[in-house]
């Protein structure tokens, strides 16, 4: 779901002002957001995925690393140290990455470390923006993180009575064409 997370990354960097602190969660979509963020100056992130921070490592944003247990293969770093460091820490924003979410058990990823320490950033952060394709919605897993978020960003293949029932509940739900953004891609690539 390449074009839907890209896509979906184009929204969330738009929501991005220079002077603020960022919390990018480790995830593909999440990458894909530092990939839009490494060019802007102004900028501090925070992450604690170590795939993301060397994408950042040589752009002019202001980068701390949590550190942590590493989850090979994920390349996320969890646990009480990457916890520690996200309680000492107040960001303007966290876009948060998930496997599931449900409108009734709420958002879920499989690993009990990596759903504390995710519950570790939704508590540093002021604003919580769930970033996440169609094919997370309906979904439960193991480990629970939260069950509120203050924004949603995801794509159009999101059932209609899901989006309905997130708005409803107060939630700023911002819904991305993938297939348009595809085509911006594919049009681009024709023009280089």
């Amino acid at each position: 779901h390449q074009s839907e997370k890209s896509a979906i990354a184009a929204v969330a960097a738009r929501l991005v002002e220079t002077g603020n602190t960022i919390l990018l969660d480790s995830g593909s979509t999440t990458r894909e957001i530092a990939l839009e963020l490494r060019h802007r100056s102004g900028l501090t992130i925070v992450t604690n995925a170590l795939n993301i921070s060397w994408d950042l490592a040589a752009s002019d944003v202001d980068l701390i690393i949590t550190g942590g247990q590493l989850r090979p293969g994920i390349l996320s770093q969890v646990g009480p140290i990457a916890d520690r460091v996200l309680a000492g820490l107040r960001v303007d924003k966290l876009f948060l990455a998930a496997n599931g979410i449900d409108l009734e058990k709420g958002i879920t990823t499989p690993n009990l470390t990596e759903a504390q320490t995710k519950r570790a950033m939704v508590d540093s952060a002021a604003e919580v923006i769930l970033v996440a394709d169609h094919t997370k919605f309906g979904r439960i897993t193991f480990g629970h993180i939260c069950d509120r978020v203050h924004a949603i960003i995801t794509d159009d293949g999101v059932p209609e009575r899901i989006a309905a029932a997130i708005e409803q509940r107060g939630v700023k739900l911002h819904v991305v064409s993938a297939r348009r953004s595809a085509d911006r891609a594919s049009s681009r690539k024709r023009r280089a």
